[in-house]
């Protein structure tokens, strides 16, 4: 766990009103390409706190109900990095089946984990290629709400679940930058100069990944990875040029969709990770702390033209021992913790499955109207 998240449990512990503990054991209850398209919808009530700034009137309601009977008090933050945060409508959740809940006043577009929280865009409409503004606020596990000064456009920003950062790429052609912001602070902290030509994927820059202090940039002739102290920019040997960079908890994902799957270990370039793939289209996703892959088999079209999963189900791969599970489950009802829990979120149910395992709790979620958004999913188009 990160120092940032140790001083949190810490914090929270000193405001805890600990039970004395049983006689008996103490057990507690712990733990697109799918880029660019898929939603599903759900909501839930409350909101009490106005907080306005940024251009956007947030409302927050203080941590509360949705907590399991558990043996042990479990901090806010620690239901955080297992049962990760969702939004409905414009409410958002922390855990499982969800602390909270705090609602804003716009629809929640996307969420992005970090180490403070998530970051929640916002918008009149749940969709990211609406043309209307959109919000940004910090909202954090115990119910705080922090509006960010950030206008980011049609750009993909992205997020570690570990650091307080947010990286976009800002400029055009010949003349780009990356912008690091702090999200604890609401600060642009510096922007970083780099070259290189973009033309795919539409957006008004390309998009970027984040593993610690390294930003990956997905430009036309190769991934950058630019570190953030030094500001210097190389190639990512173990990135592909021209996509969306899939890159979390120091490692990478290479593939070519039909024959076989890498992940890489991002600073020594070692593979640590190699999946031949049966016959067909396969996409693969790393969970936000690079520990487990997921593989789904992807090959038909469905009536609207998008290419769905050929029968339900996918693996997900144990990345340190090649060790795989397999889920009789539609692949894209599924999100991740930050800690890397599976998690799946319904009208009336969340789910959260251990990776490793294969085994899940699911308890049962306030059903309402919106649509249902998961924290480190993209949702931009």
């Amino acid at each position: 766990m990160t120092e940032r998240l140790s001083h949190l449990l810490h914090d929270e512990a000193d405001l805890l009103d600990i039970p004395s503990a049983p006689t008996g054991p103490v057990l507690a209850k712990g733990r697109s390409i799918r880029r660019r398209r898929r939603a599903t919808s759900l909501v839930a009530a409350a909101a009490v706190l106005g907080v306005i700034g940024g251009g956007a009137a947030l409302l927050a309601d203080g941590p509360g109900g949705g907590d399991r009977t558990s043996d042990a008090p479990v901090s806010a933050t620690e239901r955080y990095l297992r049962g990760g945060a969702y939004a409905v409508g414009s409410t958002v959740y922390f855990g499982d089946p969800g602390n909270g809940p705090i609602t804003l006043e716009e629809k929640v577009k996307a969420l992005y984990y970090t180490s403070e929280g998530v970051v929640v865009r916002t918008g009149k409409t749940p969709w990211t290629d609406d043309s209307g503004p959109s919000h940004y606020a910090l909202v954090t596990p115990t119910g705080d709400v922090q509006p960010l000064d950030l206008d980011l456009g049609d750009r993909v920003p992205a997020t570690d679940p570990h650091t307080q950062t947010m990286v976009y790429a800002d400029g055009q052609q010949g003349a780009w930058e990356l912008v690091v912001v702090d999200i604890s602070t609401n600060t642009e902290v510096k922007r970083i100069p780099f070259e290189g030509s973009f033309s795919w994927g539409g957006w008004e820059a390309p998009p970027v990944g984040l593993a610690g202090d390294t930003a990956y940039v997905g430009m036309d002739d190769a991934t950058l990875a630019i570190d953030l102290g030094t500001g210097e920019a190389s190639v990512a040997e173990g990135l592909d040029k021209a996509t969306m960079p899939e890159a979390t908890g120091g490692h990478a994902l290479t593939t070519d969709y039909s024959t076989s799957m890498e992940v890489v270990d991002l600073a020594s370039g070692e593979r640590l990770l190699q999946i031949d793939l049966p016959e067909g289209h396969h996409f693969g996703e790393l969970s936000p702390d690079g520990r487990y892959l997921k593989v789904v088999a992807e090959e038909e079209l469905d009536e609207n033209g998008q290419m769905g999963p050929a029968d339900p189900g996918f693996d997900v791969y144990d990345v340190a021992t090649g060790e795989h599970v397999s889920f009789d489950q539609q692949p894209w009802d599924f999100g991740w913790s930050p800690d890397g829990h599976l998690v799946k979120v319904t009208r009336t149910e969340v789910t959260v499955c251990d990776a490793s395992t294969g085994s899940c709790t699911t308890d049962e979620q306030a059903s309402g109207k919106g649509e249902i958004k998961i924290a480190g999913n993209a949702y931009e188009s």
